[in-house]
């Protein structure tokens, strides 16, 4: 007995529910826009103590204030993009510079992995909005 109408329709049953399920992206795009406190950073592995900071993130903007081993960094202003899967990037207006990586974010905790042009990762906090 042949069941040649069935097996049509199971196949696009069975490829409608792999599509479904592989499908692990997010709806829309990240909307990381906030207030952020530095928790901690580390460039090329090592933690850089008597550090704090804010980010500043809008819509594709950012604003970024560090004081890095007790040393005041001049303010860095410009935009940013989250692109595929967690995939950052962002250009200084303020310094000419560009800066590529990755981020994290779990609950109010960002991070954010620099790999070019040297290697940092920083820590974030949001801070809760009233």
């Amino acid at each position: 007995m042949r069941f040649t109408g069935w097996l049509p329709l199971t196949v696009a049953v069975a490829v409608g529910l792999v599509a479904c399920n592989a499908n692990t992206s997010p709806a829309g795009p990240v909307d990381l826009s906030g207030t952020y406190t530095l928790q901690s950073i580390q460039v090329s592995g090592q933690t850089v103590a008597n550090s704090s900071g804010t980010l500043q993130l809008t819509g594709a903007t950012y604003d970024l204030a560090l004081i890095l081993n007790g040393q005041v960094q001049p303010e860095d202003v410009g935009t940013y993009l989250v692109s595929g899967v967690n995939t950052w990037s962002q250009n200084s207006t303020t310094a000419g510079t560009t800066a590529i990586g990755t981020f994290t974010q779990a609950g109010t905790t960002l991070t954010i992995t620099i790999t070019f042009p040297t290697s940092s990762v920083y820590t974030w906090i949001k801070a809760s909005q009233s």
